[in-house]
């Protein structure tokens, strides 16, 4: 088992189009985040696939992100506000 960076499962409906790979429970994968970009994922289960369009279909999985690949810029302009900096006092 994979260990998640936050501590989140996520949930999202993953579009698959004909040709790309589909998610396979238990296994780990590349997916883009909107929150943290390009990312490695474990994922934990995966539902019932539905048909949206010809040759699509979406399919709702659990995961954890274990790793960020490649970060937006979102994620890093957070991780910039959360940085503790260190403020020397006179004793």
């Amino acid at each position: 088992m994979s260990i998640s960076i936050d501590g989140k499962e996520y949930h999202r409906n993953f579009e698959v189009k004909y040709g790309d790979p589909f998610p396979v429970p238990r296994r780990s994968m590349e997916l883009i985040n909107p929150d943290y970009g390009t990312c490695l994922v474990y994922v934990i289960s995966t539902g019932v696939p539905k048909w949206t369009n010809t040759m699509t279909v979406h399919v709702p999985m659990k995961y954890y992100i274990t790793q960020i690949v490649e970060p937006n810029k979102k994620y890093r302009n957070h991780q910039k506000r959360n940085k503790l900096q260190l403020i020397k006092g006179g004793i």
